[in-house]
């Protein structure tokens, strides 16, 4: 009988460590609001991005895979923004994504997509979240314009 209480003990106790690990502290805060505009031509981008950050922003790009299908041409990879604050930078977050243009028979001048965290520094160390990304080709309708405009909105919880 001892042997059998103390199974059951053991057993609960690991579900509840299971539990806790998993669902995280009941006071998390919730996923805040973002919506950040990432303008990029050639290699120089610009940005603003908050909750966490009301310095200077600098987004590095990845080599962007390119893949075509059909009439489609889908672009993928990774960026990472720096938050640069008066005192010093305050942290990275890189985020991962993946978005869709139609080039043929004509150009629709817009792409869409998704995006999500990888990872963070600093105030970004704990961040999570995604959600989806527009583009616009400045021009309007010229896909080659060497530039875009990508606006990335959904939730991310620092």
């Amino acid at each position: 009988m001892r042997r059998t209480s103390a199974r059951v003990l053991t057993t609960i106790a690991a579900i509840i460590a299971v539990l806790a690990t998993t669902l995280g502290p009941a006071s998390a805060a919730p996923p805040t609001l973002v919506d950040f505009t990432i303008s990029e031509s050639l290699a120089v981008t610009t940005g603003m991005l908050t909750p966490g950050c009301s310095g200077a922003v600098t987004v590095t790009t990845s080599p962007v895979t390119v893949s075509t299908s059909g009439p489609f041409t889908e672009f993928a990879g990774t960026k990472t923004i720096t938050c640069t604050e008066a005192g010093g930078v305050s942290g990275t977050m890189t985020i991962e994504f993946d978005a869709k243009v139609r080039l043929e028979p004509f150009c629709d001048g817009a792409n869409k997509g998704s995006w999500s965290v990888l990872g963070g520094t600093g105030v970004y160390a704990s961040a999570t979240g995604g959600g989806k990304l527009n583009g616009t080709y400045p021009g309007g309708d010229s896909c080659l314009a060497g530039a875009v405009d990508d606006r990335y909105t959904g939730r991310i919880r620092i």
